[in-house]
């Protein structure tokens, strides 16, 4: 099974987005905490 640049592409796509929404998550659960700290 041959990977065409485009399906590459769209896979590191796939990944880089999944990083994207887990760092955004734990942000806001950093700010949360924070918020319930004070």
């Amino acid at each position: 099974m041959e990977l065409y640049p485009i399906e590459i592409c769209l896979v590191l796509l796939r990944q880089t987005q999944a990083r994207f929404t887990i760092t955004e998550e734990f942000q806001s659960l950093e700010e949360y905490i924070e918020r319930s700290a004070s």
